[in-house]
C-alpha cells in the first residue's frame, strides 16, 4: 500500500504540472497514461527501495515509464514529431488516444503476467556455477585466445579499409552500403571490449577496487567499444556495451550507489550528444565540435532547440512513429498486413533476400508512414510499430505476455542468484534485450544478439564445460 501510495503522490505531481502547461490542448489520452504510470512507479519504487538497481523487473519498468509516459507527454507538449509523417500533426495527433489506451491494457497483461510467472519454477535445476570455483589456467587461456582473435578480426578490418581514417571515410562516402559482407567479422571483432571486461572482473573478484579505479576501467572499456565498432557511427553499440560493463562491475568487483549511476546517466545522456556530430560529420567531427559545438547534431526537427530533447524524442522514443501507425492502419491507409513476415525475415536475417523472397521491414515501414510503395525507410518502429506492420494493430497489446515470460524468467536468476554466480557474466546481455524488444525492430534484435551475444556466450558456454575445480565433496 505504501508504494501506491507513494506512486501516486508521483504521477500526480508530475501530470499536474503536464496538465498546467498544456491546459489548451489535453484530451482523454491524460487519463490512460495516468493510470498506465500509476502501474509502472508502483513497480519502479522496490529498485530504489531495495537498491536492486540490475534488477530485470526495475529495469525494463524504468523502460516503459520513459517511453510510455515521459516520452509521450514531452512529444505533445513541445509539438515534437517525425517531420515525414505523409499526413499533417493535426490531422493524426488524436490518435495518441488509441495508443495510451492500448498501452494501459498492454501494461496490465504485462505485470499480470509477470505475477503468475514468477510463480511458475524451473522444470529443470542447475546446479549454481560460482566465479571462485573456476581454474585460473583454463580461464585466462580462453578468454585471451578470443581476445587475441578478435582484435586479429579488427585490425585485418581496418586494413582492408587503409587504416582507421579509411575506415570512417569509407563510412562517409560509401554509407551503410561500405561495411555490406562484413557482418560475419563484427561478430568477431566487436566482441573484444566485452571479453575484456570478463577477464577484469575474474581478475579483481577477491578486491573492492575503489572508485577512481572504477572510473578508469569504464573509460578504457568505452575507448575500446569506441575503437571495436563505436566508429562506424553506431552509439547504440557504445551505449548497449557500457550498461552490461556497469553491471559485471556491480555483480563481481564494487555493488554501484544511485550517485554512481546517475553519473553514468549524465555520461550516457552527453555521449549521445556529442557522439551525434560525429555521427554527422566524421572527419570533420573536431572542426565541427570546436565550430558549432553540439548543435551542429544530426537531428533535423525544429519544433524546439534543445538537442537533449531532440535526442531523447528521437532516440529513445517511438510514441510519435507509433501513434501514428494506428492511424495510418485504422484510417485504411495502411492496409496489406504482413501477417509475422518481418519477423520471419529477421530470424532468418543472414539468409540473402533473393532466396528467401522475405519482406524486411524497411519496406512496409515506407507504406506505413510515408505512403510510399517503392521505396524502403529505416526509421525504427519500435515494439508496437513493427507488430502494426503485421497485425490488426488493436491486439498489439498481446504482445506483452510472451515478454513477460522473457522477464520472469530473467528475474528468477536475478533473485536466486548467489554471489558472483558465473551466470551473472551474462545476465546483463539478457537484459538489454528485454529493452531493446520495446525500444527497437526485429531485424535489429536479431543483429543485436548475433553480434553482441555470439562471442560472450561461446566463451559463457566453454567455462562452464572445462573450467571448473573438482570438488572433493558435493
Amino acid at each position: 500500500m505504501r508504494n501506491l501510495i507513494i506512486s501516486i503522490l508521483i504521477n500526480t505531481l508530475l501530470f499536474g504540472f503536464f496538465i498546467i502547461l498544456n491546459l489548451n490542448s489535453l484530451d482523454y489520452y491524460i487519463i490512460p497514461l495516468y493510470v498506465t504510470s500509476i502501474i509502472i512507479v508502483y513497480y519502479i519504487i522496490p529498485g530504489f527501495i531495495y537498491k536492486d538497481f540490475f534488477s530485470p523487473t526495475f529495469i525494463i519498468s524504468l523502460t516503459i515509464y520513459h517511453l510510455f509516459i515521459i516520452a509521450p507527454l514531452l512529444h505533445i507538449n513541445f509539438n515534437f514529431y517525425y517531420m515525414f509523417f505523409f499526413k499533417k500533426y493535426d490531422v493524426w495527433k488524436s490518435y495518441y488516444n488509441n495508443w495510451a489506451s492500448l498501452n494501459l491494457i498492454g501494461v496490465i497483461l504485462f505485470y499480470f503476467s509477470l505475477h503468475l510467472f514468477n510463480k511458475i519454477k524451473p522444470l529443470i535445476k542447475s546446479k549454481k556455477k560460482n566465479i571462485y570455483d573456476i581454474r585460473t589456467a583454463p580461464f585466462y587461456f580462453i578468454t585471451i585466445l578470443f581476445l587475441l582473435f578478435s582484435l586479429v578480426i579488427q585490425l585485418y578490418v581496418y586494413y582492408k579499409f587503409g587504416g582507421v581514417l579509411g575506415y570512417i571515410k569509407a563510412k562517409e562516402t560509401i554509407g551503410p552500403d561500405a561495411f555490406k559482407g562484413l557482418g560475419k567479422f563484427a561478430i568477431i571483432a566487436e566482441s573484444f571490449p566485452i571479453i575484456f571486461m570478463f577477464l577484469a572482473v575474474f581478475y579483481y573478484r577477491n578486491k573492492k577496487l575503489p572508485w577512481v579505479n572504477i572510473f578508469i576501467l569504464m573509460f578504457i572499456f568505452i575507448l575500446l567499444k569506441i575503437l571495436f565498432g563505436g566508429l562506424s557511427g553506431s552509439r547504440s553499440n557504445t551505449i548497449w556495451g557500457l550498461f552490461w560493463c556497469l553491471a559485471l562491475i556491480h555483480f563481481f568487483i564494487r555493488k554501484l550507489n544511485i550517485k554512481f549511476i546517475t553519473l553514468c546517466t549524465v555520461f550516457i545522456i552527453s555521449f549521445m550528444l556529442v557522439y551525434g556530430v560525429y555521427k554527422k560529420y566524421k572527419t570533420d567531427f573536431f572542426y565541427a565540435i570546436e565550430n558549432h559545438g553540439i548543435s551542429s547534431n544530426n537531428y533535423y526537427n525544429t519544433a524546439t532547440d534543445s538537442i537533449l530533447l531532440k535526442s531523447i524524442l528521437t532516440d529513445f522514443s517511438r510514441a510519435d512513429i507509433q501513434s501514428f501507425a494506428i492511424y495510418s492502419q485504422s484510417e485504411g491507409y495502411y492496409n496489406k498486413l504482413r501477417y509475422g513476415e518481418t519477423y520471419i525475415s529477421s530470424l532468418l536475417l543472414f539468409i540473402p533476400n533473393s532466396l528467401l523472397d522475405l519482406e524486411r521491414k524497411g519496406s512496409p515501414g515506407a507504406e506505413l508512414l510515408h505512403q510510399q510503395y517503392d521505396k524502403s525507410t529505416s526509421r525504427v518502429l519500435g515494439l508496437q510499430g513493427e507488430f502494426i506492420i503485421n497485425f490488426p494493430y488493436y491486439f498489439y497489446p498481446l504482445v506483452f505476455i510472451p515478454i513477460a515470460f522473457f522477464i520472469s524468467r530473467l528475474q528468477m536468476i536475478y533473485k536466486n542468484r548467489t554471489e558472483k554466480q558465473l551466470d551473472l557474466l551474462i545476465l546483463p546481455f539478457f537484459i538489454n534485450i528485454g529493452i531493446i524488444l520495446f525500444l527497437s525492430d526485429s531485424d535489429n534484435i536479431a543483429y543485436f544478439i548475433l553480434k553482441n551475444g555470439f562471442i560472450p556466450m561461446c566463451i559463457y558456454i566453454l567455462l562452464n564445460l572445462i573450467t571448473y575445480k573438482k570438488k572433493l565433496y558435493d
